[in-house]
């Protein structure tokens, strides 16, 4: 084998070859095979281990083909010839389980009066059937008799016509990579060859046997795809099973899935979710419900939120895209089940006192300002003792009274992705009100920030004996091991489109403003170039060097200097911008993350004169809203400079029709909620939005990060992955010019 000679190049076995770490180290060997993903040197070792391993299996089906051919006669010539199984690391090798069974019985024992293979037919093929056949005649010599199981083995050898004259049968074809399966639809999946983390076509020798399954080749982003009933899944699996040796097991369907497709669920012991699938829903009693004043306001797109609501029995992700109007469905929902009512509403702290305005606005024929209880303080001497119908707090406030919470039966979450953590105080305090609830109703218009493995502890609490954790992480996820701590991290997304499906036909509801709300402007995304001294860019360039490949990069604690570093360094090209917005007399929104910058931009502004407001986290929550009252009707106020951190959530500043993105962040999901803090309802004209990245610094580094996050949410929330800007990422200097043009 080519790689039994490469040397380790790290570790403890460095230097050693990997024959030499292979022969002696049985328990490292079962380590690595036990890992599903590894990278580098050690998946080159763990494929020389299954190769190894299969070249052993091999030769032990030789072997035992060699002695299963000779006649007693040349055996009892040598009565120290015994059929002895070679101990592999395949217990279940048949060859074997057979042979132990027999206590390796000599074969000396076995009658001698009887040759095997002496009857021939006239063309020559042995005659397994003539009476001088040992395995058609009692085959016993006193109490040794030889097990049944050993000689149909031994008949189901002889018995094959298309064995060659050595009699082994044709082996099964060896595949690189492997085959996975992924649900596209209630009755379709695909089939997908994945080789080095890749998904490739599959191969030819693959396919051309899959005719009598009715493959149908589609187009799905510009990519080729195979895709098949999902009434041939289990002849299909079977097909690959018995004619293919893949490098590694076979990707079925998860079971956890299949419960979601009644037409993948033909097994009688495979059971389908008890989720409510109602089609009847009387609009006249959910007017009647929710009250004439809320279900008026509606749009039609929103009451086609409520009834999908109402027909999943009030459990439910609600992740239309932002500024649809998630709050009014949520109470709409909330409303139509108020039998179960008292309502406990968790939310970002500064969106309290909101929830509360719109609740006294829209249901006030179910509730009053007495009955609505909103915690400010983690004190909570009287809160059993309170008389009241809903209950709002924060996630903050519920890490340190949810021990008080559990006998809600009706529980909203607004920006539900709080509680993707499953290590976060807040997810392990929450999962047990939600599971107890009758009906959960979460809202997020990003569900998943990063990877979809966030989105578990969203879907458990809805979907009753869900899966585990691991096994929706590994099905959606790609996972790492810390070379350190060992802690299994979650990146990535694979299996997007299937878990697409899966959620849209079980729990979750989302639409984008571009399909369902004809009057909204578009949004336009922009990418401007901010040049730096040449001074500055000597500097990054070894520092964008060391993290450049890796994937880590946010939890190095390195990249703290680098990213202040940049901030440092940007501020004279965004201040150079800013003038050069301001200039133009439109009314536009500055976010920004580092305090030094804000200051930085509010230095620039109070130079030019101009009103502004200044919105971070030391604002209080009563002066943030005479600030946003005053941005939003007062011509004057040209300008809103805002914390990316305490300001992307619960502000609506339509006003504006620019916002621009002065800093960079990890998470591509906080930057879309401070997007949409313009782009709303009620917006006029084309919002645009301007990313504004430093060339040469880490703001291409963190751009990269976020292009590729965001096409992975999109891809599991939409069905369809979507890059950042309309276009390609590469035509900053093009947007420019495009800018240019609108604002002049």
């Amino acid at each position: 084998m080519e790689l039994a000679h490469v040397e380790f190049k790290i570790g403890k076995f460095k230097g050693k070859t990997f024959e030499e770490v292979c022969e002696s180290e049985h328990n490292y060997n079962q380590w690595i095979l036990s890992i599903p993903n590894v990278t580098g040197q050690l998946a080159d070792y763990k494929r020389y281990i299954l190769c190894k391993t299969k070249q052993s299996l091999d030769q032990d089906t030789v072997n035992f083909h060699k002695h299963s051919t000779r006649t007693l006669h040349s055996i009892t010539t040598d009565n120290k010839v015994r059929i002895i199984a070679r101990k592999t690391t395949h217990d279940d090798h048949p060859v074997t389980c057979l042979v132990k069974r027999q206590n390796e019985k000599p074969i000396s024992l076995i009658s001698k009066k009887v040759h095997i293979l002496d009857s021939k037919t006239s063309s020559g093929k042995v005659n397994t059937t003539s009476s001088s056949s040992p395995l058609s005649m009692s085959m016993a010599t006193g109490n040794d008799q030889i097990d049944d199981n050993f000689q149909m083995f031994f008949v189901n050898i002889n018995n094959n016509s298309d064995c060659s004259s050595n009699m082994q049968c044709q082996k099964k074809k060896n595949v690189d990579g492997t085959i996975s399966f992924e649900i596209i639809d209630d009755e379709n999946f695909k089939l997908l060859h994945k080789r080095y983390g890749y998904n490739n076509r599959i191969p030819y020798e693959v396919y051309n046997t899959l005719d009598k399954f009715n493959p149908v080749v589609r187009l799905r982003d510009n990519d080729r795809i195979v895709t098949f009933r999902a009434e041939v899944y289990g002849g299909l699996l079977d097909h690959l099973k018995q004619n293919f040796i893949f490098e590694s097991e076979i990707e079925e369907l998860p079971v956890f899935v299949k419960r979601a497709f009644p037409h993948f669920c033909n097994d009688i012991r495979l059971k389908p979710y008890n989720i409510s699938y109602s089609t009847t829903i009387d609009k006249d009693e959910v007017r009647t419900r929710i009250g004439d004043l809320l279900y008026d306001s509606l749009k039609p797109f929103q009451r086609q939120g409520v009834e999908f609501g109402i027909s999943r029995a009030g459990k439910l992700i609600l992740g239309d895209e932002m500024g649809l109007g998630k709050t009014l469905q949520a109470l709409a929902i909330a409303a139509y089940y108020h039998n179960d009512w008292p309502l406990l509403i968790v939310c970002p702290s500064s969106l309290r006192f909101q929830w509360k305005d719109e609740i006294l606005s829209w249901l006030p024929h179910l509730v009053n300002e007495l009955e609505i209880y909103t915690i400010k303080t983690s004190k909570i001497k009287d809160l059993s003792l309170r008389i009241h119908k809903i209950l709002i707090l924060s996630y903050d406030h519920l890490v340190r009274i949810g021990g008080y919470l559990q006998h809600y039966a009706c529980v909203v979450c607004d920006e539900s992705h709080f509680i993707k953590n499953k290590n976060a105080k807040r997810t392990k305090v929450l999962l047990p009100i939600m599971k107890n609830a009758t009906r959960v109703i979460l809202c997020s218009g990003t569900p998943s920030l990063n990877n979809p493995s966030e989105l578990y502890h969203q879907i458990a609490p809805l979907v009753d004996k869900f899966a585990s954790f691991n096994d929706f992480a590994n099905r959606y996820s790609y996972s790492s091991i810390h070379k350190f701590s060992r802690k299994v991290n979650y990146n990535g997304c694979k299996h997007g489109d299937e878990l697409h499906s899966f959620l849209v036909r079980t729990i979750m509801l989302r639409r984008l403003k571009k399909n369902v709300q004809k009057d909204l402007p578009s949004k336009i995304r922009s990418k401007i170039i901010i040049d730096i001294s040449m001074e500055l860019k000597s500097k990054f360039i070894p520092l964008l060097a060391q993290i450049k490949n890796k994937e880590d990069i946010v939890d190095n604690n390195a990249i703290v200097e680098l990213f202040n570093f940049t901030c440092e360094a940007k501020r004279e090209g965004v201040c150079d911008y800013v003038n050069y917005l301001v200039g133009n007399n439109h009314k536009f929104i500055l976010f920004a993350h580092h305090i030094s910058m804000l200051d930085s931009l509010e230095g620039c502004v109070q130079k030019s004169g101009v009103d502004y407001i200044r919105i971070d986290g030391s604002t209080s929550q009563c002066k943030r809203e005479d600030l946003v009252k005053r941005f939003q009707t007062c011509e004057d106020c040209k300008i809103a400079i805002l914390s990316l951190t305490a300001c992307g959530q619960g502000l609506n500043l339509t006003a504006a029709s620019i916002v621009v993105m002065t800093e960079l962040y990890w998470v591509p999901g906080l930057l879309f909620q401070a997007e949409d803090r313009a782009h709303r309802i009620g917006a006029q004209g084309v919002t645009h939005v301007y990313y504004l990245i430093a060339k040469n610094t880490l703001d291409e580094v963190i751009w990269r990060l976020v292009s590729r996050k965001w096409k992975d949410v999109t891809n599991t929330l939409d069905g369809k992955k979507e890059n950042i800007l309309m276009d390609s990422d590469d035509a900053g200097n093009n947007k420019q010019s495009n800018m240019l043009s609108y604002l002049v």
